[in-house]
């Protein structure tokens, strides 16, 4: 029996809808039914929403009219799929409002009990603050990475490569947070003068400062005291500095400077200065964690530095006693405790005539006389047994046809495995004992002229 105009059954089919669409609107997934030709037969209203349509609008609308053309083109393999028959499920990255949302999609396909494919279900979840948190968290974990690589890196490094390995490291982390410039600035010779030693820059153009870099401590004084009061200086602004930090201020407005930090470079004897990371382009809220993997990497580049600085003075020390012992007259040499050479300086390899490679290698009885050689060698093991230093009496042998005359120091040496060596300086004073034997000669000569008796008769 039906009324008129409508049929119970139509009346009841109708109020099913109607609960349906009130149940699917109060969902906040993006719901809709899309035909076989992709137009849109039913969406629920957060989907309109999400697209800025009225119903009346959407409806009957193909998807391509109503999604971005880009997303269309990620989407259309998988709408093709659900129209084979296929359910598929995909991520989609939605753009709205000049951001964009991730939604994890699920198409099902809609089919008679012939298995003819009608349409497809679209059921769209938010997943944005999800994937989002897993960004962070993957951010999180791969500068974690970045920088257990960098100090790994500090560790084993020759101080010699410490330079150009801080400049790689700068821009990796430059790029990384993406700032604009990186500084380092050291303190030298005790925190008497300064200077900006590293740098990075994003725009590839190394930025002038318009002050010497030894004038920074008198130029900025607000700063530099918290540098070396080894306190952290951050800022997202400007105009957050305090007013006693006016010539801080002042310049920074004039450069262009947006936001800041600064954290000492120090170590456990003292701070050496600080690193700089600036921003110009726009200001920059520092989180807390790329504040503290910073100041992680700072303490590895302050130690990284200070062993630099030492192996610098180690290597000028080194050099000036090189550059002594190859211009010293006497002769200088370096035995292990076998008595064999490993070092002779330029005198001892003129007077033995060999060259470096040659001389390494020989004994004293390569060049001297057994008696003597062995003179030299027996001093050399009590030296090393009892690790004293050994004044050896004069000694003396002929060369070349003309008497030679020594004075010989030893003393006991570490050598690079760590076994006990000998040193040796010995002074040829073969001049001075001609000049002895020149002025006895002619005391003798005079005693005989006046008959003067000699004191030991």
């Amino acid at each position: 029996m039906t009324t008129s105009g409508q049929s119970a059954a139509e009346r009841i089919l109708n109020e099913s809808e109607e609960q349906l669409r009130l149940m699917a609107d109060s969902l906040p997934a993006l719901i809709a039914y899309v035909d076989s030709d992709q137009r849109y037969r039913f969406n629920n209203k957060a989907y309109e929403e999400w697209f800025g349509l009225s119903p009346q609008e959407i409806k009957g609308l193909h998807i391509q009219e109503v999604l971005d053309p880009d997303l269309y083109t990620a989407i259309r393999p998988h709408v093709e799929r659900a129209l084979s028959g296929r359910k598929v499920q995909y991520e989609a990255d939605i753009p709205r409002n000049g951001e964009t949302n991730f939604f994890e999609v699920t198409l099902v396909p809609h089919k008679d009990d012939n298995d003819k494919v009608h349409g497809f279900y679209v059921l769209g979840n938010d997943i944005t603050a999800h994937k989002r948190s897993e960004r962070i968290r993957d951010r999180r974990l791969e500068f974690e990475r970045l920088i257990s690589e960098i100090s790994a890196t500090f560790v084993n490094v020759p101080a010699s490569d410490i330079d150009m390995r801080m400049d790689d490291a700068l821009r990796i982390i430059g790029e990384f947070i993406d700032v604009d410039e990186i500084l380092v600035l050291q303190f030298q010779h005790e925190q008497e003068e300064t200077g900006i030693t590293h740098g990075w820059f994003k725009s590839g153009k190394v930025r002038e400062l318009e002050f010497d870099a030894s004038e920074f401590a008198d130029r900025f004084p607000w700063v530099a005291r918290r540098i070396l009061d080894n306190q952290l200086t951050l800022f997202e602004r400007v105009d957050e500095l305090p007013a006693e930090a006016v010539n801080e201020r002042e310049y920074l407005h004039k450069i262009g400077l947006q936001s800041a930090m600064v954290i000492p470079l120090s170590t456990s004897e003292n701070v050496m200065g600080a690193l700089y990371v600036e921003t110009f382009q726009s200001s920059r809220e520092w989180s807390d964690e790329v504040v503290n993997h910073l100041r992680l990497i700072c303490n590895v580049f302050a130690n990284a530095l200070a062993r630099r600085n030492i192996s610098g003075r180690l290597t000028e020390s080194e050099e000036r006693l090189r550059s002594f012992m190859e211009n010293s007259p006497a002769f200088i040499y370096i035995k292990d405790k076998s008595g064999r050479h490993l070092y002779g300086n330029k005198s001892i390899l003129d007077f033995a005539d060999l060259n470096i490679h040659e001389f390494i290698g020989t004994k004293s009885y390569d060049f001297m006389p057994p008696d003597v050689a062995k003179r030299i060698e027996d001093c050399d093991r009590e030296v090393i047994e009892n690790k004293v230093p050994l004044e050896l009496d004069e000694y003396s042998f002929a060369r070349n046809g003309e008497i030679r005359y020594f004075g010989e120091i030893k003393f006991p040496i570490i050598l690079f495995s760590g076994e006990t060596g000998v040193g040796g300086i010995a002074i040829d004073i073969t001049a001075r004992k001609r000049a002895e034997e020149a002025l006895t000669e002619q005391l003798e000569f005079v005693a005989r002229q006046y008959d003067v008796p000699r004191r030991d008769a």
